[in-house]
């Protein structure tokens, strides 16, 4: 998730290099806020429109709980550009690591229950997946994990622990291959309007995964260059 953190900081900077010569840093920065603060403010109204639509089909909660952990997920991002403190830019980088797996676990029970259920969870296999969760969410938020109890705001974008960073990447992209291959195996079986939607589902969601990795991985290597 670390990676990912720092692609999207660092692209929202984007909007500040372009300013530098034209307007001061802060303005710059107050634009990155409010279009961080946008994005937030629409992932929790997407997310309210799904549940409303159907307050009891677990599709619809899961797939509404994900969007709104989303949205707090950003503004945890806002935190870490705009605290001064070190032990809040701390508090704000752990809970992007926090939220960041909460995210992909929703994710993979929305595909879980997405339209049907493609197989059924035996007590084993809840059992390790909610052990594995806390595990991670365990790290994520304990000070001296993922991310140290205080973190100079010269370090605010690259603030993890590499060790726990590996474990905590492998448990994100375990459950992403988990979600995209339950969503793939009810592709084969649907047809008509539903697998046309389920396709549609797939795109939407592999698409910012997929592009984010891609960017984090180049903007790891420009970094080591």
């Amino acid at each position: 998730m670390g990676v990912i953190n720092r692609l999207l900081l660092q692209f929202m900077d984007i909007p500040q290099k372009i300013f530098t010569f034209t307007t001061p840093d802060i303005s710059a920065s107050l634009m990155i806020i409010i279009l961080l603060g946008i994005v937030a403010l629409m992932c929790l109204a997407l997310a309210w429109r799904t549940w409303t639509s159907n307050r009891r089909h677990p599709t619809n909660i899961f797939y509404a709980v994900t969007i709104c952990i989303v949205a707090l997920w950003v503004f945890s991002l806002i935190g870490i550009r705009v605290a001064t403190d070190p032990a809040h830019i701390s508090l704000s980088a752990r809970m992007s690591y926090f939220f960041g797996a909460l995210i992909v676990f929703f994710f993979y029970l929305f595909t879980y229950h997405f339209s049907y259920k493609a197989f059924i969870f035996t007590k084993r296999q809840y059992t390790g997946l909610f052990l594995a969760t806390t595990f991670i969410l365990f790290i994520s938020l304990v000070p001296g994990f993922a991310v140290p109890g205080v973190v100079l705001s010269e370090d605010r974008f690259d603030p993890e622990n590499a060790f726990w960073n590996v474990v905590f990447t492998i448990y994100y992209i375990a459950l992403i291959v988990l979600s995209f291959w339950n969503l793939w195996i009810k592709s084969k079986i649907m047809d008509g309007i539903w697998r046309r939607r389920l396709r549609q589902v797939i795109i939407a969601t592999s698409a910012p995964f997929v592009t984010g990795f891609v960017f984090s991985c180049s903007f790891c290597l420009s970094n080591s260059n």
